[in-house]
């Protein structure tokens, strides 16, 4: 049966709305399944959300078994816990009760093709309302359902990095040269509802405390932070912070000793630069031939020559006073 005009013009005006929902990005997670959901709901999708693939519905108590069906699944479970046959023996069984119950099976594989028709309507729903960027990180997955679960994922964190930042720009706002008065107060107004259109619970006490702690960090602790940043924000906690800050000062303590232990087999220590300049000639600087001497030989040689000679002087000039 064809459907009426009205019923039609309801229907276009229905897609006509869900299509002019803003496409899901990092800032509008939680805006963005308020509208999706219930509207893919209401369409019939719900369980295919709920669930990645047919066989995980089946075995839920969302899937309503028939009296057949029942005694179909009892009979193949205790083939499967019977000890006593081979795996031949079980083949065969299976086989027999499979055309036994050959309308419990036909009525299944239907139900698979449709629930499978459907998943790949709901795929092509989801693929119009996410922007590519975020579809590109989701879109290959095998089922709308797993498309689903990722797409909130990876929104979340993504969404706790860009949450970080928007208050990194709230709280360290200040008016730039030239600006004035007014446009200064639209900035600030335009981040704050930047803030309430990311999430629309406003953060807590402990929230803006780990915020402070984190936007206070030095620069080489920028790979910290940042791992923080990309966690979901119901994870940013103090204990959490804690957790991770001691893990990274261990770190870095022993890298610093490592560091230090290296810097003091390099660099020789005092006493090994007194006995590196004690094996050197004070003279010339030439190797001594013994390391408890002071010069070399030749320098010894020459030291022994001019006192010598200043000794044959000192004579001559005492012999030259006395014949005066």
């Amino acid at each position: 049966m064809r459907p009426t005009n009205t019923n039609q013009q309801q229907s276009q005006n229905g897609y006509q709305t869900f299509s002019n929902v803003q496409k899901l990005n990092t800032n509008n997670i939680y805006a963005w399944v308020k509208v999706v959901e219930p509207y893919l709901c209401e369409k019939g999708y719900e369980l295919h959300l709920l669930f990645d693939s047919f066989s995980n519905f089946m075995i839920s108590e969302h899937y309503v078994q028939t009296d057949r069906e029942r005694s179909f699944d009892e009979d193949r479970a205790y083939i499967l816990a019977d000890k006593k046959l081979s795996e031949t023996e079980k083949k065969g069984e299976y086989r027999r009760i499979e055309s036994e119950y050959r309308d419990v099976g036909t009525k299944r594989a239907n139900e698979e093709k449709e629930w499978r028709q459907k998943d790949s309507k709901l795929k092509g729903i989801l693929k119009g309302v996410v922007e590519e960027h975020m579809w590109l990180a989701a879109g290959n997955e095998k089922s709308a359902g797993l498309i689903w679960k990722k797409l909130k994922v990876e929104a979340q964190m993504r969404e706790s990095g860009n949450f970080m930042s928007l208050l990194t720009d709230f709280f360290n706002s200040t008016q730039k040269e030239k600006e004035s008065l007014v446009d200064y107060l639209a900035c600030v107004q335009l981040i704050a509802q930047k803030l309430r259109e990311v999430e629309e619970k406003q953060p807590d006490w402990k929230e803006v405390v780990c915020f402070r702690i984190l936007s206070g960090l030095k620069k080489e602790h920028d790979q910290i932070q940042q791992m923080i940043f990309q966690m979901p924000r119901d994870q940013v906690k103090i204990e959490t912070m804690k957790i991770k800050f001691a893990a990274e000062d261990s770190r870095k303590n022993a890298s610093n000793n490592q560091e230090q232990k290296r810097n003091e087999q390099e660099e020789p220590s005092e006493e090994a630069h007194m006995g590196a300049a004690r094996e050197r000639c004070r003279k010339c600087g030439g190797k001594l031939e013994r390391a408890n001497y002071r010069l070399c030989q030749v320098c010894y040689e020459k030291q022994r020559e001019e006192r010598k000679e200043k000794s044959k002087d000192k004579r001559e000039e005492s012999h030259i006073t006395l014949a005066f």
